[in-house]
Formats: structure tokens, C-alpha cells, sequence
């Protein structure tokens, strides 16, 4: 099974594409009907798949989507960005990414990473990107959430690779989605 985040476009669905073959997909997306349309293509590779329409800010809506929820692979792909200088930006702004490009990144993990600690394997897979290592004007919100990726999922290598759980990242440039 593997549990993708903001998996109704983009990246994300590529990625629940590519992996439909070989998985049963958990979509995780704010997009009933995104998610509705990827269900038919999944379904047509082949996979399993179960939707969730979930706002990722919302820690509380994570919990009761992934509750009970087993995952094999987690790939946490959903992301913000606000291009704008640090003075334009407002909290809202500033919040929203926090809360989907890392704080979402904690819950979805946290609620699955006891299970895969338990059977001894898993993938837990954080789509970072390249401003996690570098910065670019106008990219202090985005650059500094995906700097607490790179910092997050390290760690998390660490603290979790004796139990058999594999933490990898990938960190894309742009793309055309």
C-alpha cells in the first residue's frame, strides 16, 4: 500500500500512477473531484484505491483519515508555495506553508510510522526540493519549509533505519505540472 499526499495533480499524481501497477494507492488531497478522476486512471493500472479528501493543515482531519491505516510507502508530495519577499508575506501566508510542506509531513508520518516500526519495513519518501538546499529571492517561506525537510527527514534516517524503515528525499527543481 502506499499512502500519497497531494496526490490529486502534479507530482503526486504521477507518482500514484507510476506506482499503481505494483500498490494499492491511499490518496490524500483537498480535491474531491482531482481525486475521483485519479481513482478511474489508478483502478485502470491495475491498483487498489482508497481517497480521502483531507486539508493537510488540518492535523485533526489527518488523524481521522489515517486512522487505523497501514501503509508499506508513504510518500508526502503536498506543497505550497508563496513566492514573495519576507516583508510582503503575510502569517496566513507564511502558516499555510508550515503547515503543508512540514507540519503535514509530521502528522501523516507519525500516524504511520508506528506500524511500519511494528512489521520491521517501510518507505517513507518527503518531497522536498531543491530550495531545500539552496535559496532564491523571494523564497524565504518556501526555502526555509523545505530546509526543515531536508533537517526533518535526516533525522528521522537516523532514528528509524535499525527498524528497517527506509527515509528518503527528493528534491525536484521546477516542473511542468
Amino acid at each position: 500500500t502506499a499512502l500519497i499526499t497531494g496526490a490529486s495533480k502534479g507530482i503526486g499524481r504521477a507518482i500514484a500512477l507510476r506506482l499503481a501497477p505494483a500498490y494499492d494507492i491511499i490518496a490524500l488531497a483537498r480535491s474531491r473531484s482531482e481525486l475521483e478522476s485519479l481513482g478511474a486512471e489508478v483502478v485502470a493500472k491495475g491498483g487498489g484505491y482508497t481517497a480521502h479528501t483531507v486539508d493537510l493543515r488540518d492535523p485533526g482531519a489527518i488523524a481521522r483519515a489515517l486512522d487505523g491505516l497501514h501503509a508499506d510507502v508513504v510518500v508526502n508530495n503536498a506543497g505550497v508555495i508563496r513566492r514573495r519577499p519576507f516583508v510582503d508575506m503575510t502569517a496566513a501566508e507564511w502558516q499555510e506553508m508550515m503547515d503543508v510542506n512540514v507540519n503535514a509531513i509530521y502528522h501523516v508520518t507519525h500516524a504511520v510510522l508506528p506500524g511500519m516500526i511494528a512489521q520491521r519495513r517501510g518507505h517513507i519518501i518527503n518531497i522536498s526540493s531543491i530550495a531545500g538546499r539552496t535559496i532564491f529571492l523571494g523564497g524565504s517561506g518556501y526555502a526555509a519549509s523545505k530546509h526543515a525537510v531536508q533537517a526533518l527527514s535526516e533525522c528521522l534516517m537516523l532514528e528509524v533505519r535499525e527498524f528497517g524503515v527506509k527515509v528518503s528525499v527528493v528534491m525536484p527543481g521546477s516542473v511542468a505540472t
